[in-house]
């Protein structure tokens, strides 16, 4: 979760009408992160490999709606796959 804090906006009510909108900002805006963390949309777009069967496919989307981290992972044009974001099973990015 990232909290914001708009410019010139002091109060809740003027920024009601933004709750649950999507808003869009430079990473750069961000500054530090602590480390070890990322960005889930840095990793769209990187393939998944798995050590013993390979190549299974090109991260396409990450869900933090529900109640675990989902990665929508490609496998072949049309095909996805679902798997939840499995802490300890990623070795590098």
């Amino acid at each position: 979760m990232v909290i914001v804090l708009f410019e010139g906006m002091n109060n809740i009510n003027d920024v009601e009408k933004y709750k649950n909108k999507e808003v869009y900002f430079l990473r750069e805006d961000l500054g530090d992160m602590e480390e070890d963390t990322f960005m889930y949309s840095e990793v769209v777009g990187y393939k998944v490999i798995d050590e013993e069967q390979g190549f299974v496919g090109t991260i396409q989307a990450v869900n933090d709606g529900a109640a675990h981290e989902l990665i929508l992972v490609e496998k072949r044009r049309w095909q996805y796959v679902h798997d939840p974001e499995c802490e300890g099973l990623c070795h590098g990015v």
